[in-house]
């Protein structure tokens, strides 16, 4: 049960539901593609996480007429997302934005972040991350989201939205530009933006940065925005910046 001394919370205890996903090791959830299994050395195994309309499975190794895999039976819905400390889960998706819809709760002690869907292995990223955005009961974390600019070629922060009944983070949490370097000879890229929206509460003990990147030959990024929305409580001890690039 988590309780706070210093202001009043209501008690609550992390709920995974019926069908948790528990992250232990390094995993990257992307929605099934046949091409993508038909390289060799890959399949598509009972027990394989994937992302099928806006939510989170867990096959379970039904075929169709077809040979062919059965998505998105109710029965094999993943409720609830844990990420263990020293974990990566990786999501991945060709939209804008990688969304998690739970009917439980999310708890990050790793690290999340998400990576542009490739197919074959000649692919090669072609845009920005996707932006991410989580709707779950409760988010709960110690762990870091990631969806800061990963390259000159594609230097922009990406966004986090959270829509939770209750949110208590004490992870560190960056959506910033990427800083161009000499070498680079290109702009710093813009920061993505955090919302951390609650029905109830939303508790932030962790650092939160939405920092442009700077630039040295060219133009620098520009900041992003922090914003936190609650209906009954917010409380916020963690450090928040919000600067354009230098």
């Amino acid at each position: 049960v988590y309780k706070r001394q210093d202001y009043d919370l209501p008690e609550f205890e992390p709920n995974l539901g019926a069908n948790p996903a528990i992250i232990n090791t390094n995993t990257t959830i992307r929605p099934y593609d046949a091409t993508y299994y038909a390289e060799e050395g890959r399949a598509f195994s009972s027990g394989d996480l994937y992302y099928h309309n806006n939510a989170i499975y867990r096959f379970n190794g039904e075929l169709d007429d077809s040979d062919e895999p059965v998505l998105g039976k109710f029965s094999t819905l993943i409720t609830g997302i844990q990420v263990d400390a020293g974990a990566t889960l990786s999501l991945a998706t060709n939209n804008s934005s990688f969304n998690i819809n739970l009917v439980n709760d999310m708890v990050n002690n790793g690290t999340v972040t998400t990576i542009n869907l490739l197919i074959t292995d000649t692919d090669v990223d072609t845009d920005n991350r996707p932006n991410l955005t989580i709707n779950s009961v409760g988010y709960l974390a110690t762990g870091a989201i990631d969806l800061v600019g990963f390259s000159k070629d594609y230097p922009n922060g990406r966004s986090l939205n959270i829509n939770s009944s209750y949110i208590s983070n004490s992870g560190n949490i960056n959506t910033s530009g990427y800083s161009s370097n000499e070498t680079d000879a290109t702009s710093g890229g813009d920061s993505g933006n955090i919302n951390l929206y609650t029905e109830v509460f939303v508790e932030n003990n962790g650092a939160l940065s939405a920092n442009g990147g700077g630039s040295e030959t060219d133009y620098a990024g520009e900041g992003g925005s922090i914003n936190f929305e609650s209906n009954l409580l917010i409380a916020n001890n963690g450090a928040l910046t919000v600067n354009g690039g230098t």
